[in-house]
């Protein structure tokens, strides 16, 4: 187990990438021990503009790959493609999740 891996600030419970990943955003995120809602220092809006890129880099690179999945068919094809993505996107969120469990910080969020 990691030294700087995040801790809830109520019960001092290390945040796991698992608890990152399960949470729709990296804002809404509750403790699993203390059931606190946690918040990580980040900015949202290069998170979303992070993906974007990511995302618009993926189909740029992917550009070569269509030509061989048209003899495929267009069910097949867009069945790889959709597989494809969903692989790539939980590489991503798991990256994410990741990196801000062992570098960011995080606070109690109280409403």
């Amino acid at each position: 187990m990691s030294t700087n891996q995040a801790r809830c600030p109520e019960c001092a419970v290390p945040l796991t990438v698992w608890r990152v990943v399960a949470a729709p955003l990296p804002n809404r995120l509750r403790c699993g021990a203390c059931r606190a809602r946690l918040r990580f220092e980040v900015n949202l809006l290069a998170l979303i503009a992070l993906a974007a890129a990511v995302l618009a880099g993926v189909v740029w690179l992917a550009r070569p790959f269509y030509a061989l999945l048209a003899p495929l068919g267009i069910v097949s094809a867009a069945v790889f493609a959709a597989a494809a993505a969903l692989g790539l996107w939980l590489a991503f969120e798991f990256g994410l999740a990741w990196f801000l469990v062992h570098r960011r910080p995080v606070r109690a969020v109280h409403d």
